[in-house]
């Protein structure tokens, strides 16, 4: 995907697509999953599977311009944190260590730029197969296998490092997968969630103040750069 005509395909599969979803467009996170999608198919089969990703797996507005979804995703994935790993929740809270600040960028990217190469092959497939709560559970055992590390810390620019880096170790997929699934089940309690949170980012989004168009340093544009 680094000579030109990689960078072509990439290109074409993501003006194409918004063509075909005026309403998203373009978010830069897309450019990371169809670079992997193309690493297994070819141009037209990886444009179908963003399609697939977009509206069918992740919720609505996940990579609209205003990233509503991906707001309230944020605010969900905050309060699974609180309910299942209490423990690093209040060390993170007491550093001041949003989610935003680290999780948008897994979420975002579906865990591309954050995981080694094996183990986000192996989230992916549950991805696939159990949908976009896979995101959840995965951030959350990230959390909780480096939970030691970050306990350690007492600095808060420190604590942001730590947690930043705690994917890029995850190179036991087995291990992950089985602590993502040893979390309680999500299934019912995220939908809820959702519900709730997508209509309170809604509102706000509605008033005067309204929420930065990006919760992370992402830029977001209507067609890919050329």
């Amino acid at each position: 995907l680094e000579s030109a005509e990689g960078q072509a395909v990439l290109g074409r599969i993501l003006n194409a697509y918004t063509r075909r979803n005026p309403d998203v467009g373009y978010c830069q996170s897309m450019n990371f999953i169809v670079a992997v999608l193309l690493l297994f198919m070819d141009e037209t089969k990886a444009f179908w599977m963003l399609a697939c990703i977009v509206e069918d797996i992740l919720p609505k507005d996940f990579y609209s311009p205003n990233m509503l979804g991906v707001h309230a995703d944020l605010r969900v994935f905050d309060s699974l944190l609180h309910r299942d790993l209490r423990s690093v929740a209040a060390h993170l809270d007491a550093m001041d260590v949003k989610p935003g600040s680290f999780a948008t960028k897994w979420l975002l990217t579906l865990y591309v730029t954050a995981l080694p190469f094996e183990t986000l092959l192996r989230v992916w497939d549950v991805f696939f197969v159990d949908g976009s709560k896979t995101l959840f559970r995965v951030g959350l055992a990230i959390l909780k296998l480096g939970e030691r590390q970050l306990r350690a810390v007492r600095d808060p620019l420190e604590a942001q490092e730590v947690v930043l880096s705690l994917p890029s170790r995850c190179y036991d997929c087995d291990q992950l997968l089985k602590v993502a699934f040893g979390i309680r089940k999500m299934s019912v309690h995220v939908k809820d969630l959702r519900d709730n949170y997508q209509e309170e980012v809604a509102i706000e989004f509605a008033t005067p103040r309204e929420l930065p168009s990006s919760p992370y340093s992402f830029v977001i544009s209507p067609s890919p750069s050329p």
